[in-house]
């Protein structure tokens, strides 16, 4: 008798995963031709006007610390108003350069152009003056 009961019991589970996976699989198929439908009926977009590029910045200075990695600018309007700016490829390039000959000291005017929301200088315009040998 027990053992009828447990046949009985895989039996009825077995029918009831049977029908889970026949549903499933009926129920999938539709919805697989609708996502194929909505493909092929979707009508093409136009490309989005790209926003205008964001206009640079410039911060104008005086030169407290200046090396390979960065230059930090004093501003010439706020004492207390202080940055640090890393260097574009481009820019990276002129400043090993000017590193070489000497570098921006102390003190030094410079004007830092960078885009709003960075701190990475796009350019970098003003005289380094000349090291000072002690």
């Amino acid at each position: 008798m027990r053992n009828e009961f447990r046949s009985l019991k895989f039996a009825a589970l077995f029918v009831c995963a049977a029908s889970f996976g026949v549903c499933a699989l009926l129920g999938a198929v539709p919805a697989c031709a609708q996502n194929a439908m909505q493909i092929a009926s979707a009508a093409p977009q136009a490309p989005q006007p790209s926003q205008p590029k964001p206009k640079a910045l410039k911060f104008k200075g005086e030169v407290v610390s200046a090396n390979s990695a960065t230059i930090t600018v004093r501003s010439a309007q706020n004492p207390k108003d202080v940055m640090s700016f890393t260097y574009a490829p481009k820019v990276k390039t002129r400043m090993l350069a000017v590193i070489q000959s000497g570098g921006y000291q102390f003190g030094d005017k410079v004007t830092v152009t960078y885009n709003p929301g960075t701190t990475v200088a796009q350019d970098i315009s003003g005289k380094p003056s000349k090291p000072k040998n002690p």
